[in-house]
């Protein structure tokens, strides 16, 4: 993780997942003070991030994905967020405009708001290829930019492509609508894959 934050407190959503750990994980070890934001902070669901190394620059403290400023005191004097928090779920669809989109979309937006509040630096978003990709009508040779978007997922069809999708497009439009003073640095990672 190399971050242009000369200094201050780094705010990862979702600390205590995958990906959020290990980006906890490496921000702690490149001598980054973190806030590790999840959703219950008592409990043993962080106690993983308390038993890494460099622990001592580390705190846990409570956000809200689904509420308008849920992210307002866990961002407050943070110089940078990184936006871990999503649900990863492509077989169970079940409700999934509930479980899977609106945590996404809603979720992406209630960070940005937050960062925006706080006078963050950097927002770095974790999105994926599956808001880029499209299995159909491109060549074998075509290489995908920021100008790309999947284009063929639904929540029928494809819900965690299309929440990805959604989640991503708003964030960038709400951005340039309202003159972010922050950075924004989307992440579309293919597949993730690491030790537990």
């Amino acid at each position: 993780v190399h971050m242009r934050v000369p200094s201050g407190i780094v705010a990862v959503t979702g600390a205590n997942g995958f990906v959020g750990s290990h980006v906890v994980d490496k921000l702690l070890d490149a001598g980054y003070t973190v806030r590790a934001v999840v959703r219950a902070p008592t409990g043993n669901k962080a106690d993983h991030l308390k038993a890494l190394p460099n622990a001592s620059k580390l705190s846990i403290v409570e956000g809200d994905l689904l509420t308008p400023g849920g992210y307002d005191t866990a961002f407050a004097g943070a110089a940078a967020v990184v936006h871990t928090a999503a649900v990863v779920e492509i077989l169970d669809t079940k409700d999934a405009e509930r479980r899977i989109v609106r945590p996404s979309v809603e979720g992406a937006l209630n960070a940005a708001a937050s960062a925006r509040k706080a006078g963050i630096n950097r927002l770095v978003h974790l999105s994926s290829v599956a808001a880029v990709q499209s299995a159909y009508g491109k060549d074998a040779e075509h290489t995908f930019t920021e100008a790309d978007w999947n284009t063929w997922s639904t929540v029928a069809s494809d819900a965690y492509g299309f929440a990805k999708t959604q989640a991503e497009k708003q964030l960038w439009s709400s951005l340039e609508a309202e003159a972010a003073s922050f950075d924004l640095v989307s992440l579309c990672p293919g597949v993730v894959l690491g030790p537990c």
